[in-house]
Formats: C-alpha cells, structure tokens, sequence
C-alpha cells in the first residue's frame, strides 16, 4: 500500500511538473523578441536603401478632420467704368469725332463736341480728323497743332499716307494763303522727318554690322 501511495505521488507529481514546465514554456514565448532576418524583407526594401520603420496611424489619427485650406483668388479688374455723366458725354461725342467720314459728318461731330465746351485731345488721330472740317480757320488750327506734336523727334508719323494726302488738297484747294503756305510747310517737315528717321536707321544697321579683317 505504501509503494502505491509513493507511485500516485509521484505520478501526480509528474502531472504538475508538465504544467509547471508549459506555463514556463508559453511564458517564454509571450516575452521573447522576435528577430527578423534583413533578407527576408520585401523586394522593394532591398534596394540597398537604408531600413524603413513605418508606424501605423492609430485610429485616432485617421479620425481627425481634415481641414480645407482655401484660397481667396485675386481679381485683377480692369479700369473702372466712367460714372460721370458729363465724362460719358464727352467720351460719346469724342468717338463721333473719330469715326466720321467725310466733311460734312466730321464737321457736325466736330461742332458738336466743342459746343459742350470740350477741349479737344492732343493727339495725331483727332487733328488729322479736323484737316476735314469745312471751316478754314480750324484746319489751320489743326495744321499747327499737328506740327507740333511731330516736332518731337520721338514721335512717330500715324497715317502718314492720309496725311500727306490731305495736306497737298489743302495746299491746292484752300481760299487762304496762310492755310495754303502751312499746309506746305507741314508736308515738307514730314518728308525731312522720314529721311532723317531712315538715315539713323542705316547709321544703326552700319554700327551693327561686323567688320571684316
């Protein structure tokens, strides 16, 4: 009785052992590290770059809203519209000026806009508008005008055909001498100014011009 008392002991003693002995075992492999072998990592990782340690976003991360960011363009307006009334006007009777064909319509365009007391603009393309008007006096007027503003040696000649044109009908037409003789006098003054534009140019065209050895 007492060896089977002695075997029961000893083979519930070999029980405990083998669960002692699988409670260290599944210890064991919870704490132990895991070692991974460099080769073993993917294709693309292998390309002797150095390692790369990704962390995955919690889920907390991925929650956060993601916020827009907007961008307030820039509008680039052009001019702003005329908004006075009597701007308005003069600009309606101004093109009316500019656009008008023959003596009669360029003289009514004229009157009219110096009848609203409107100063006429300092350029080529309204005085050349007034060589057509049926009074005499403004033709002179827009003789002298244009000498002037042709005087400046930077300016250029605008429709110069036109121009040259309508001076030698002036010249031959007019009652006056005086319109006649400026009208002449202007012609001449465009032909002296395109030859001396056009003898800076050769001059230029030469200075530019490599010199042979």
């Amino acid at each position: 009785m007492a060896q089977a008392r002695r075997g029961s002991r000893a083979a519930n003693g070999g029980g405990n052992g083998r669960r002692r002995t699988g409670a260290r075992d599944a210890s064991f492999r919870t704490e132990a590290q895991v070692w991974h072998d460099p080769l073993l990592k993917p294709a693309g990782a292998r390309s002797g770059s150095p390692d790369v340690f990704v962390q995955a976003a919690s889920p907390t991360e991925d929650a956060r809203p993601v916020v827009a960011v907007k961008r307030v363009a820039r509008l680039v307006g052009g001019p702003k519209p005329v908004t006075d009334p009597k701007e308005q006007e003069r600009q309606r009777l101004l093109a009316r000026v500019l656009t008008a064909e023959g003596r009669a319509l360029v003289t009514r365009a004229v009157d009219d806009y110096l009848g609203k007391s409107f100063e006429l603009p300092r350029t080529q393309a309204v005085w050349l508008q007034m060589l057509e008007h049926r009074d005499e006096a403004k033709v002179a007027q827009a003789i002298e005008t244009l000498h002037a503003i042709l005087a400046d040696a930077e300016v250029g000649i605008e429709r110069r055909a036109v121009l040259e044109s309508r001076l030698r009908q002036i010249e031959e037409l007019a009652d006056e001498s005086t319109t006649r003789a400026v009208a002449g006098a202007l012609r001449r003054f465009l032909q002296l100014k395109v030859n001396e534009a056009m003898r800076h140019a050769v001059l230029a065209d030469s200075d530019d011009a490599p010199v042979s050895s």
